[in-house]
């Protein structure tokens, strides 16, 4: 499973589990639409560190980052960010 999947999936599990429609696509408003809130970013920062080693303490993450499932897999993706 590459990153976009894994985050369209982990993304999709943690809007089924606050009652929201799991159907959005990758390129879909997520923060800014309120579909997810400061908590689901939290819960995908540690997602991310967990499951593709992101380190956020070498850059800060910004809103932006997490605006749709295609600007967090490229977060998955940067290898600067590994640990």
């Amino acid at each position: 499973m590459d990153s976009v999947d894994a985050v369209r999936d982990f993304i999709k599990s943690l809007l089924e589990l606050k009652g929201e429609s799991s159907d959005v696509s990758d390129t879909e408003p997520l923060l800014p639409a309120g579909l997810i809130d400061s908590m689901d970013v939290v819960q995908t920062v540690l997602f991310l560190e967990e499951n593709f080693g992101v380190d956020f303490s070498v850059r800060p993450f910004t809103p932006d980052d997490f605006e749709s499932i295609e600007s967090i897999s490229r977060l998955a993706s940067l290898e600067q960010w590994r640990i």
